[in-house]
């Protein structure tokens, strides 16, 4: 049994606890897809649920599988908001799968999301020297409630891949490498324009110690992931005829800008009138309450950045979705890690994420809520 608050040398950890936890969650997973097969089966039998036909590959994911085969040109305009690099990633490496596109994006994104248990245990070991918060942190985002798009065919785990490859690279002062992370960040979500706020801030700690050529790297390391992004949209321009076409949609998706603060106050107001929103509403106040850790016990480009997603994430009248958002902005589970020192704590997270983590995936099948 895994002792969480007991310290062990870092020699017994690493690939084979971040293989436990990625197993564990997608046990997890599978019993919420039992969960929903015996609810269909036995209340639902002539109901035709489209999401749990479709198992893996639903909701986005089924936009990412048509891009995959299709392209751009192939899949209806609201397609054009899906940024590239993850289904192209996926139809590169399709062919030990037989040409079969929807396996791929599974595998890309479950191996991604095992490589993100690898780096967060890394970049959690070098920032707090802690091996108990590094192990904590690795399990914690492994069952995190929003996890499951790390099992579904969703780009999040290769965003957040590449997000704590570039904040480790910036770390260790590599800004050659963080330029390409952040460059390939931009290709993958919008939201990675949100990572030149660390970036920037770290980047112009000892500015004046840096060499020329380190300062060049360091601004471009800021300026990749925005470079990324543009890259992505100057196509969809030139081939499409405007470039803000992407952004158009994801505006008309949240139902237009509201601040975040009364977008949280109508949530409350909402919740006697419908439960669909039950989980946004308890991920906003959640991420809101963390950021107080966030910004107590981690460095100032860390709680830029995670205030920066929580305001982005919650400043539209639509806010489904936003657990994948905190999901992402990994200071969110350190940040949980941080107040679950002791044993008893940690396994009572441990079982009330993994729980949710199992409903939400039930949810998702049932078509009643938007991972």
């Amino acid at each position: 049994m895994t002792n969480f608050a007991g310290r062990r040398p870092a020699s017994e950890w690493g690939w084979a606890e971040a293989s436990a936890a990625w197993v564990t969650a997608r046990i997890v997973v599978v019993f919420g897809f039992a969960t929903a097969e015996g609810i269909r089966s036995n209340l639902l039998p002539s109901a035709d649920l489209l999401h749990l036909r479709e198992r893996l590959l639903t909701y986005d994911a089924r936009w990412y599988l048509d891009l995959s085969s299709r392209g751009y040109s192939g899949v209806p305009r609201e397609g054009l908001r899906f940024f590239p690099l993850y289904h192209l990633v996926s139809r590169w490496l399709a062919w030990p799968f037989g040409g079969h596109e929807g396996a791929a994006l599974i595998v890309v994104a479950n191996l991604g999301a095992f490589g993100c248990l690898i780096l967060i245990r890394r970049l959690v070991l070098e920032e707090f020297a802690d091996e108990d918060l590094a192990r904590r942190s690795m399990w914690l985002l492994a069952l995190f409630p929003a996890a499951g798009t790390f099992v579904f065919g969703y780009s999040e785990s290769l965003m957040l891949l590449l997000s704590l490859a570039l904040i480790l690279s910036a770390r260790r002062k590599s800004w050659g490498l963080a330029v390409l992370f952040g460059l390939l960040a931009g290709l993958v979500r919008p939201i990675s324009l949100l990572l030149v706020i660390p970036l920037a801030v770290d980047a112009f700690a000892g500015w004046d110690r840096a060499t020329g050529k380190e300062r060049l790297l360091r601004v471009a390391a800021i300026l990749s992931p925005a470079i990324g992004v543009s890259a992505f949209l100057f196509y969809i321009g030139g081939t499409f005829g405007d470039w803000l076409e992407p952004v158009t949609i994801q505006r008309e998706l949240r139902h237009g800008f509201q601040d975040p603060f009364t977008r949280l106050w109508d949530a409350f107001r909402e919740l006697p009138r419908t439960l669909v929103g039950t989980p946004n509403l308890a991920f906003a106040v959640t991420f809101a309450l963390l950021l107080i850790v966030v910004g107590r016990r981690q460095r100032l480009s860390w709680f830029m950045y995670a205030l920066a997603t929580w305001l982005v994430a919650m400043s539209a009248h639509n806010i489904d979705s936003i657990g994948r958002y905190g999901l992402v902005a990994f200071p969110f589970v350190i940040a949980i890690a941080q107040i679950t020192r002791s044993e008893r704590t940690m396994w009572a997270v441990m079982t009330i994420s993994s729980a949710a983590l199992s409903s939400l995936t039930v949810l998702t099948l049932l078509g009643r809520y938007v991972p």
